[in-house]
């Protein structure tokens, strides 16, 4: 009788059973943004979809950049959150689908810049950019067991291998510029 710590691995961290593994294949990872004009002020609509199972876990986060005092390129972070992949989002594909508003993004990404900084100078060197950066990635921990550690379970066309995880990823880009108001750098 095998017990759960005596099942032997393959040369990916992956569970081995009876020599056959199980393997979750990434070949299409897509992603479409739209910016919408609402009473509310402009909003990012994003919808993503992919031939991972329902239930798979994505980060979804959208972003501007600035370069600080060091020229290091850093995040200004409207929104980040984490998604689970539903079934039928795109024809049989699972995937995900939101909207954030633009201007509230901005002001909590303006929040926690000046939170950042406390009394400190503004420590920028570059305005916040007009580009608005949305990134999807399947890392890190999956709840579908299938995956395996460290998801050594995942291959395919969109996948590739980022500080010893297995990692799924699409980004699109839109430009719309930050509020003069909210712009640390004047």
């Amino acid at each position: 009788m095998m017990r759960e710590f005596d099942i032997p691995f393959n040369s990916r961290g992956g569970p081995r059973y009876g020599g056959a593994i199980e393997m979750i294949t990434c070949d299409l990872f897509e992603l479409s943004l739209e910016i919408e004009q609402t009473p509310n002020g402009p909003e990012l609509v994003y919808k993503f979809w992919s031939d991972l199972p329902a239930g798979t876990l994505a980060g979804v986060s959208v972003t501007r950049t600035y370069r600080d005092m060091d020229g290091v390129e850093c995040l200004w972070t409207l929104f980040d959150d984490e998604v689970q992949l539903t079934k039928g989002v795109m024809g049989d594909y699972s995937g995900g689908a939101g909207r954030v508003n633009i201007a509230q993004g901005d002001r909590e990404g303006s929040e926690e810049f000046e939170d950042m900084l406390g009394d400190l100078s503004y420590g920028i060197s570059t305005p916040v950019g007009d580009e608005i950066t949305v990134n999807v990635s399947v890392g890190g921990r999956q709840r579908l067991r299938v995956f395996g550690r460290n998801n050594s379970n995942l291959i395919g066309q969109m996948v590739a291998e980022e500080g010893g995880i297995m990692v799924a990823e699409v980004r699109g880009v839109v430009i719309l510029p930050l509020d003069p108001g909210l712009q640390p750098l004047q």
